[in-house]
């Protein structure tokens, strides 16, 4: 088998599509500008590996996604982490595969069903953990899309396509505070190096998160150890009581730290022109709006974040486990938006995740009893790495601040406001009321089960089971074509003509 490349400037910078006919010899892979393609392998990304050996499928820490040719068959990787994922389908004697949902659905001429209105709920699972988030999602045709989380798919000419799981990280790694925290920021040293390879037509720079927080704190400190010189923070953040101005900024903490620092209004991105929330819909959430003020910053950059540090550095997390649950899907909504704009996304806390029983020992420990606070918002491992790296006690970490937004409270004045109106109005009478009813039904019977348990993991008391799927944990209403709407305001960004296969654009690998 052999890779085909067709590059087009117009697709989004670090978008791939593969399409694997049956007994066909050849893979055709359209793809973004950034997309570096070599004799044996494509990928956007970086991993903890030599870039030269193209040998991501078997590393640890993938942060992206790509392709290989290996003897007979072609191995397809996603991310190291569960933010992202694959979009696999079979369209008649074709499988194919893309790192967007939105590439697949336009180059396969598939469509999302409007009478389904469980599509950001299926995607939104993924905060139950890789062992009980939903596999694949209906189009209108029979044809389904698997997404394909955390793992390779081996896929041969026949069309065969087998799961590996992706290799773990060794144990050895996490034996105490210390060796953990080199672990991190030997491993984002490396992919900080792959990311700069000589080979590479595109190179990438470091930028980070910070806020007054612990978690992108803590991400930003060892970025820094790395090499990075630049941070980016909001003003402004989301309290427990939902007060929108609550004081976020970490540029003081970003100061000391030695770190550039721009600072954003929370809401910032309602001034960028046109309709900013629909790649974030259609990436099938939408509580990372915010973050699309970063992007004359991003491009080219690889971010590091802190999502998931609530799961993973939480002293309180009542069940550690090697599953990615996380208990909320921020961060999940970046996909469409990154590689439009071409940056590489570094969730940092998610290294190793798979080894978390073994990171929240060493939250546990007694070694880590000087940096315990013993309330509800108790992180010592980011509370270590920030207070050895000069910073006051009381300057971060005090109140657990948000800054996800909902587009469903978006001011009508909006444009993709009223586009999302618009679209709502068109097709609200094709979903079932009756299943919306009873959906609210159940949503509303069994929220007051779910405040409780929210109160009692705070307090660290026991809690009530709630014997109902994820999916109810929101009520039903307008947000149940929101994806839909997303998908059409950006489908023609992959609208492309089918190049030449002689083409000055082929390249080929055997």
């Amino acid at each position: 088998m052999r890779f085909v490349f067709h590059s087009e400037d117009s697709l989004p910078k670090l978008a791939w599509f593969a399409e694997i006919k049956r007994n066909d010899e050849q893979i055709h892979v359209y793809h973004g500008p950034n997309v570096e393609t070599t004799d044996t392998f494509f990928v956007e990304g970086a991993w903890n590996g030599s870039f030269t050996e193209g040998n991501f499928a078997n590393s640890s820490l993938l942060m992206g996604s790509g392709g290989r040719i290996t003897g007979t068959k072609a191995v397809f990787s996603t991310p190291s982490h569960a933010f992202e994922w694959l979009n696999m389908a079979r369209v008649g004697e074709r499988l194919c595969i893309s790192n967007s949902l939105v590439f697949l659905l336009q180059r396969c001429d598939l469509d999302l069903d409007l009478k389904y209105m469980y599509y950001i709920l299926d995607l939104r699972s993924i905060r139950s953990g890789l062992n009980h988030c939903i596999k694949s999602i209906p189009t209108t045709s029979t044809n389904r899309i698997e997404l394909l989380r955390f793992c390779n798919i081996e896929v041969d000419k026949d069309l065969r396509a087998k799961q590996r799981e992706k290799i773990d990280t060794p144990k050895t790694s996490f034996s105490n505070f210390a060796a953990y925290r080199q672990f991190l920021v030997t491993e984002l040293t490396e992919i900080h190096r792959n990311a700069n390879a000589d080979q590479r037509a595109t190179k990438y720079g470091l930028v980070s998160t910070i806020s007054s927080g612990y978690d992108s704190t803590a991400c930003s400190v060892i970025a820094r150890d790395v090499g990075n010189k630049t941070a980016l923070t909001f003003r402004n953040g989301k309290a427990p009581s939902g007060i929108s101005s609550a004081s976020d900024s970490g540029a003081a903490i970003a100061e000391k730290l030695g770190l550039r620092t721009t600072e954003f209004d929370l809401d910032a991105y309602r001034k960028i022109p046109g309709m900013p929330e629909a790649e974030f819909s259609a990436a099938g959430e939408n509580m990372d709006i915010q973050i699309a003020s970063f992007e004359d910053h991003l491009c080219e950059k690889i971010l590091v974040t802190g999502f998931r540090g609530g799961r993973v550095w939480d002293r309180l997390c009542k069940k550690p486990a090697r599953d990615h649950a996380s208990g909320d899907a921020t961060g999940c909504s970046l996909g469409e938006f990154r590689l439009r704009v071409g940056s590489i996304h570094v969730p940092l806390p998610s290294f190793g995740f798979l080894n978390h029983p073994e990171i929240h020992q060493i939250t546990q420990s007694e070694e880590m009893l000087p940096w315990t606070l013993f309330n509800p918002y108790d992180r010592p491992i980011p509370r270590r790495i920030v207070e050895e790296a000069g910073i006051d006690r009381e300057a971060f970490g005090q109140q657990k601040n948000a800054a996800a937004l909902a587009f469903d409270h978006l001011p009508p004045v909006r444009e993709s406001a009223r586009s999302f109106e618009a679209f709502w109005q068109r097709h609200k009478h094709e979903l079932s009321n009756r299943k919306q009813v009873l959906h609210n039904i159940i949503y509303s019977i069994f929220k007051p089960i779910r405040r409780f348990n929210e109160g009692a993991k705070r307090h660290q008391l026991p809690t009530i089971p709630c014997p109902i799927s994820v999916k109810y944990y929101d009520r039903m209403g307008k947000a149940s074509l929101l994806m839909q709407w997303g998908v059409e305001q950006i489908r023609d960004r992959y609208t492309i003509a089918d190049l030449v296969r002689d083409g000055p654009n082929r390249q080929t690998s055997d």
